[in-house]
């Protein structure tokens, strides 16, 4: 019996000419085969345009541009007619949170093979999502005549991205974030680009959600370093998480993909679970200077505030891009709206996790980082771990808690008091001109900033002024009003 993905694939058939069509099981030695081609055409191209079709231009993201369903028909739709004659038409049926009341379906059709391998590294490929309900429909075709562009249409859950390379596109990346955000009130799920890490340390594990700028140069997952003896850690989601608030009232994370190292075919007991309650958030900048290596944020605004304002560019220029919560890119309705979506969760935990900020990327006086290497990343990760459970100590400065001198364990680095003060010390003076470089930021997400951003802005920028001037106060005590050594 004809279902409606057989219908559908069939009228994408009639319309773009394939030479032959293939359905994709996930079977190994089937992806085999694809993959054997998926490189033989590893040609590039120009980056797309991203649109989305909505009712409303306002609910389009920063990213975006708004086109009505008529604009984007009239845009996409002729460039696939014959886009693959004398090509392979792939067929990908796929689910996002497998095993959990949140799955959803999708199915993929393309003529790249990359396409194809890159989706089942990731993705639970599954054949009979084609008797599913309604699915998410994706039609990407590599030789479609045009300019490339990735195109989603909000009503009809639908995906276009004629002459997209396979490197710019991931149609359930598309589906799990750009549309699953336009039905957040909907589903209840806040869907996040984050990569999901286990930590296993002095034999407890803990879930940390790993947010970072787009375009970071780095994976996500990346950023909390590498393992070492006593402590392990294991990706389990690279790029994708769906956030929902449990009847515990925790934040937990289910997971819409695998990681890419892992195998579905591997132990049972080995596998990640489909959803984990988060221990800690961490959000990473890209700053040479001002800000620490690594703070803990209280009050789950003034660490919505902190995600809300991380920058895709380095050293916080004035014309850096505001990258909120790394979703300018990828977020399917307003910024603002999303960012509110955010500061809603905050009042519905009983115990949030713990949030953080991570900045690897400091300079020291000779231009070199300041901190010795991923190889040593897991002395801050203990100190995260520690805060997680109570037990490390911090100091309270007016940009957050950071490291006590006494809670790192520095054994075998050559980290002076000169040092110390490079990666830890938040100087309220210097944080003074940063109030302007947050002002010029939030001014970047135009109008809707969400009102709790605002109050903490207000009071983040009161906090370094009260604290600066009560310093300049006791210095100023301490060597007299001509100078430190009372000389005019």
């Amino acid at each position: 019996m004809s279902t409606a993905v057989d219908t559908w694939v069939a009228d994408i058939a009639g319309y773009t000419e394939p030479a032959r069509i293939v359905w994709c099981t996930g079977d190994r030695s089937q992806l085999g085969v694809i993959g054997g081609e998926a490189y033989a055409d590893l040609d590039g191209g120009e980056k797309p345009e991203i649109s989305m079709c909505t009712r409303r231009p306002e609910d389009v993201a920063g990213a975006g541009i708004f086109l009505t369903r008529a604009q984007a028909t009239q845009r996409y739709w002729e460039p696939f007619r014959g886009s693959m004659r004398g090509r392979v038409m792939y067929v990908v049926p796929y689910e996002l949170a497998t095993g959990t009341p949140l799955a959803e379906v999708g199915v993929q059709i393309t003529d790249d093979p990359r396409l194809v391998v890159e989706l089942a590294r990731t993705m639970h490929i599954d054949p009979s999502v084609r008797h599913a309900p309604p699915f998410v429909r994706s039609l990407h075709a590599r030789h479609a005549r045009c300019a490339p562009a990735i195109c989603c249409f909000v009503e009809g859950r639908t995906i276009w991205a004629p002459a997209v390379a396979a490197q710019d596109f991931l149609a359930a990346r598309a589906h799990a974030l750009r549309l699953a955000t336009t039905d957040i009130e909907a589903t209840g799920r806040l869907p996040a680009r984050m990569a999901i890490v286990e930590v296993t340390s002095g034999g407890k594990i803990h879930h940390v959600g790993v947010v970072a700028p787009f375009h970071f140069g780095r994976s996500q997952a990346s950023l909390l370093g590498t393992s070492r003896s006593g402590t392990a850690y294991r990706i389990v989601a690279s790029k994708v998480a769906w956030l929902t608030v449990d009847e515990d009232r925790s934040l937990r994370a289910t997971l819409c993909e695998r990681a890419e190292e892992s195998d579905e075919t591997e132990d049972a007991s080995k596998r990640a679970p489909p959803s984990v309650v988060l221990s800690a958030i961490v959000f990473c900048t890209r700053r040479a200077s001002l800000v620490p290596l690594v703070l803990e944020i209280p009050g789950w605004d003034n660490a919505c505030y902190s995600g809300a304002l991380i920058q895709a560019d380095t050293a916080g220029r004035a014309d850096s891009v505001v990258d909120p919560m790394g979703m300018r890119d990828l977020c399917g309705i307003d910024l603002n709206a999303y960012l509110a979506h955010w500061l809603a969760l905050g009042p519905r935990l009983r115990r949030g996790p713990k949030m953080f900020q991570l900045n690897w990327f400091l300079r020291d006086v000779d231009d070199g980082l300041a901190w010795p290497g991923d190889e040593h990343a897991w002395r801050v990760i203990d100190w995260m771990v520690g805060r997680i459970e109570s037990r490390a100590p911090a100091t309270a400065t007016v940009a957050g808690f950071a490291p006590r001198s006494d809670a790192l364990d520095l054994t075998g680095l050559e980290v002076d008091e000169r040092r110390w003060r490079a990666l830890f010390e938040v100087e309220p003076g210097a944080w003074r001109a940063e109030v302007g470089a947050h002002e010029q930021a939030l001014a970047q997400l135009g109008r809707g900033v969400p009102l709790e951003l605002r109050r903490a802005h207000v009071s983040f920028a009161t906090r370094v002024e009260e604290i600066a001037a009560r310093k300049a106060r006791a210095e100023e005590h301490q060597h007299g009003p001509s100078g430190p050594h009372g000389l005019g």
